[in-house]
């Protein structure tokens, strides 16, 4: 019997963590695997790094290095949920997924004929970091377009003596974009 968990984006405020990986870590079997730079990966069932397959928008991932230093590669903005599948179904995603599975599912269009829009924030102390995403969607008749953006920016790591950990900054952006007009037959 295979585990499959949905985890929804859509009240972020309940989802802590500034790491995709430490937003996952929330949900039971999940555990997060960081060297203490803001860059984690996610541990199913106590496997991670390459035995773990990710897909989003319906296709496989494979930009993940599994060094020390990389993470998932992919930013949580513009999608509205990702499903963790573990135990044996995992294996239908290869026999690389052995760990389990995150399959990220694309934000849905707006609700016809309306025009939606988000931002937020998060800051970080310890990096004196930031993370400033926004959101636009737009449906219009059989028109349905979706942008998603979003930039983060941290200083260097501030150790348990407040001594900055060298080249332990980073600087991030992404943008998404998605268009839709369906056709009846």
């Amino acid at each position: 019997v295979a585990n499959f968990t949905k985890l929804n984006w859509t009240n972020r405020a309940e989802i802590s963590g500034l790491s995709l990986s430490q937003k996952l870590a929330g949900v039971a079997g999940i555990s997060n695997l960081s060297t203490g730079t803001g860059i984690g990966k996610p541990v199913i069932r106590g496997l991670s790094g390459n035995r773990i397959a990710v897909f989003a928008q319906g296709t496989r991932i494979e930009n993940q290095q599994w060094g020390d230093e990389h993470g998932l590669g992919l930013d949580e903005n513009g999608y509205e949920q990702v499903e963790i599948i573990k135990g044996p179904a995992s294996l239908l995603y290869g026999s690389d997924a052995l760990g389990g599975v995150l399959y990220f599912s694309d934000a849905l269009y707006a609700k016809g004929n309306s025009l939606e829009g988000t931002f937020g924030s998060e800051y970080n102390s310890n990096t004196n970091g930031w993370r400033n995403t926004g959101a636009s969607k737009l449906s219009k008749n059989c028109f349905h377009w979706n942008a998603f953006g979003g930039y983060t920016t941290h200083e260097d790591y501030r150790d348990g003596n407040h001594d900055a950990v060298p080249n332990s900054r980073f600087h991030t952006g992404d943008f998404k974009t998605s268009l839709g007009y369906p056709v009846k037959n």
